[in-house]
């Protein structure tokens, strides 16, 4: 029995060397695995830089501005994946060229009238008597005439009301019997006449002793003048600077 005992353990110790020194200088294996993901492109697009001109109309306050060219001065549209737009952004400048108005300020200041105002001369009539006064838009129910008729023609003052018109012919009580510049106005920054024609024209001048060419305006008051009547809405044909 001696030897079989001995056999159990020669097969023991064969045994443990074999699979003891595996053990013993197993190596952990690291399993790792990589993945490839669809390549995304973006593309971004610039826009050029783009312009228009454009003109306001007329509006009920002095200062505006909006003439002349208003510029895109960046633009840009984003899409991922070459196709799906996702952003898209604008930047806008704007480039002031000319005012669209004149204001009253640029015709002159208000200022009394520069001849002696006389019995009558001093009170101001109202919308009763006819008068009407406009920043912007045009008159209603004005009377058509033609220039130099008398039965026809409005007494005009611009001040900080903007025009004042009425017609010459209003009755009151003056030296005159009728109206005159300083029955619209007790100061004003220009004076004269008006006459209204068809498809809103008008024809005007300064004469105005008291606001007008008698009291010392400038060619470029009288063609800022000018330019506050178009202003309203008006075709004006002034008559030359000095006369009437």
């Amino acid at each position: 029995m001696k030897w079989f005992a001995y056999l159990i353990r020669s097969l023991a110790l064969v045994l443990f060397t074999v699979f003891g020194t595996n053990m013993a200088f197993a190596v952990q294996v690291s399993v790792s695995e990589i993945r490839y993901f669809q390549t995304e492109i973006t593309h971004v697009g610039q826009a050029d830089d783009v312009g228009f001109a454009a003109r306001a109309p007329p509006l009920a306050t002095t200062n505006v501005a909006f003439t002349g060219g208003v510029n895109v001065t960046r633009g840009g549209a984003f899409a991922l994946h070459g196709q799906k737009t996702v952003a898209a952004l604008f930047g806008f400048g704007g480039d002031y060229i000319a005012p669209n108005r004149v204001s009253v300020s640029d015709i002159g200041e208000l200022r009394s009238p520069s001849r002696q105002v006389l019995e009558g001369e001093d009170a101001l009539i109202g919308s009763t008597q006819g008068l009407q006064s406009r920043t912007a838009g045009t008159f209603d129910n004005v009377v058509q005439g033609t220039h130099g008729d008398s039965a026809t023609s409005y007494l005009y003052t611009i001040d900080d009301r903007g025009v004042n018109i009425a017609l010459e012919t209003t009755p009151a009580a003056t030296p005159r019997g009728n109206i005159v510049h300083t029955n619209l106005s007790d100061r004003a920054a220009i004076g004269g006449e008006a006459w209204f024609g068809p498809n809103n024209t008008v024809t005007i001048n300064a004469g105005s002793g008291r606001f007008g060419d008698g009291a010392g305006i400038t060619q470029q008051q009288w063609n800022n003048t000018v330019s506050y009547w178009e202003g309203l809405g008006y075709t004006v044909n002034p008559i030359p600077f000095g006369s009437r």
